[in-house]
Formats: structure tokens, sequence, C-alpha cells
């Protein structure tokens, strides 16, 4: 028998009433603060990067954008964080053609507040060490 790909009736029923009994409101609510005070996190330890990148976080969901403004090697620092199990994307890679500006996409959503702040101060680390002179 092939599958259609609906849902099952008891699980839409299960997710109906999540709904209508304020389960997903309550969630919605949570999860907005959590994220909140992430983002405040992430954007507080980030302050260490500032005489090396531009921090953009306006309209970027879970995710924020260094921008680098000093002369650094994005793939040598990508490759560096990967090595620490900092994962993240080259900026670099979402533009068509010849990109405009370089430096890292990186997401916050699945670390905890001291994951952030401790992840943020290696990303420091390496771009010193890293960046040309």
């Amino acid at each position: 028998m092939e599958h259609s790909g609906e849902t099952p009736v008891h699980i839409q029923a299960t997710t109906a009433a999540f709904i209508q009994q304020g389960y997903f409101s309550n969630h919605l609510k949570r999860m907005r603060v959590l994220y909140a005070r992430k983002l405040d996190t992430m954007l507080n330890a980030c302050e260490l990067l500032k005489p090396w990148c531009k921090v953009h976080a306006q309209g970027a969901g879970m995710h924020l954008v260094l921008e680098f403004i000093a002369d650094i090697c994005e793939e040598s620092i990508v490759s560096q964080l990967l090595k620490k199990r900092i994962y993240c994307s080259r900026l670099s890679q979402y533009y068509l053609g010849k990109p405009e500006k370089y430096g890292l996409a990186l997401g916050f959503a699945n670390s905890s507040e001291s994951e952030i702040k401790h992840k943020v101060e290696q990303i420091a680390l390496i771009i010193q060490e890293y960046k040309q002179p």
C-alpha cells in the first residue's frame, strides 16, 4: 500500500487539542523569551569581536552575521572553528558571483547561554590568531 502523505486523523486531533487548549500558545511564549535571552547573550558576547567584525542581527531569526572589517581569511577561520566543533557558514557563500563581504553566519538556537559565551570567546581567539597582519 502506498502512503498518501496525509497525517493520520488521531495525530490531527491531538494537534488540534494541543492548540485549542492553549498549550501551543504557552509554548510559543516560552520560546520567545528563551530565544530573546539567547540573542541578548549572543550580542553581548559578540562585543569581544568588534575590533574585527560588525555584528548584524536584524531580521536574522536565530542567527546573526559577523561581517569581517579587518583583513581576515574567512576560510581559515571557518576551518579552525570546525576543528573546535563550532559550526558556522561563510558569509561569502550567500553571494552569487563575487562576494561583497566576508564573515560568518552563526546560529545560536541549539546552544545554551554558557555555550554561546564560550564559543564566542573561542571565535575571538581564533580571529586574533589568524587575522592578516
